[in-house]
């Protein structure tokens, strides 16, 4: 790799930890982790928020495919064939979900407020918006023309949003808008076409193609707002100087009040810290192993 290329810069900023050379040498053509070490240069924080997750022995998985988090043993994973996820238009922290024991999660956060400013760190809000099934569903009841059968015969065609994401989500880069009903109209002609279908004109007909179209405008609508399960704004400066805080009444905390996307928007970085209890019991059980065995 040429002397001054954007990932000699970054392994010279990153001096304070090794890099694992025999991971390097397995990387023929460097140009993936030129293109991931552009990108990482121009980003804040990071790597050693991720090198605290290592050292405390909690687990992620490489879902990026990032070549430099492999390189300095943050993920064991890497696909070489494949260019990183990170996308060089889009400069953000990679979108990482990190799964930690419950028990470890406010050790994590701590850390972070510790490292960054406790008042450039806070939960987020999040607000819970209305899925394709439950809107076509409350457009029906309120109309009560439709019996409750039929109500559920109708909606069971109408898939999960998990279900069909990456669809959805061409669907979106297509037209600029993601229906998650106008999907099943489109791919489940056959199941709802007694109801509605789309005709030659693209325009919605049959018995209930209004209550269909009310439904599809009503998809996105937000429906209340609830802490982030697993989100954690981190900013500049002082998060109450950067967007407005939201009181929690649980754990008599403000929040930062603002969603992923819109806090990303004025330079604040979220992780994804989610506590799940099935690592708290790995753990323990490799304690006890460890105590039985005496390792």
């Amino acid at each position: 790799m040429e002397k001054n290329s954007a990932f000699d810069q970054l392994i010279t900023l990153l001096h304070t930890w090794p890099i694992n050379r025999s991971k390097l040498n397995l990387i023929k053509d460097k140009t993936f982790i030129e293109q991931e070490s552009n990108v990482v240069l121009k980003m804040k924080h990071g790597i050693d928020y991720y090198k605290h997750i290592i050292h405390n022995k909690l687990l992620k998985d490489n879902t990026i495919n990032s070549y430099i988090m492999w390189i300095y043993d943050i993920v064991d994973t890497i696909d070489l064939s494949k260019p990183t996820k990170i996308i060089p238009s889009r400069i953000s922290m990679p979108d990482i979900d990190v799964d930690v024991p419950i028990d470890k999660r406010e050790n994590v956060i701590e850390y972070i407020k510790k490292r960054y400013g406790a008042d450039k760190v806070s939960q987020m809000v999040t607000f819970n918006t209305m899925k394709g099934r439950a809107a076509l569903k409350d457009v029906l009841r309120a109309y009560g023309n439709v019996s409750f059968e039929e109500m559920n015969k109708i909606t069971k065609h109408i898939p999960d949003e998990a279900k069909i994401a990456d669809e959805l989500q061409e669907m979106k880069e297509e037209t600029g808008e993601a229906s998650i009903i106008r999907w099943a109209l489109e791919n489940r002609s056959e199941d709802l076409k007694e109801w509605c279908y789309i005709d030659e004109n693209d325009q919605l007909q049959g018995p209930l193609a209004k209550r269909f179209e009310q439904a599809i405008r009503l998809e996105g609508t937000k429906t209340n707002q609830s802490k982030h399960a697993a989100g954690i704004a981190v900013s500049s400066e002082s998060l109450d100087q950067s967007c407005p805080m939201i009181y929690d009444s649980k754990n008599d905390k403000p929040i930062a009040g603002m969603e992923m996307q819109d806090l990303e928007n004025i330079g604040v970085i979220k992780f994804d810290i989610l506590g799940v209890a099935m690592l708290d019991k790995i753990m323990y059980i490799q304690d006890l192993l460890s105590l039985s065995q005496g390792v």
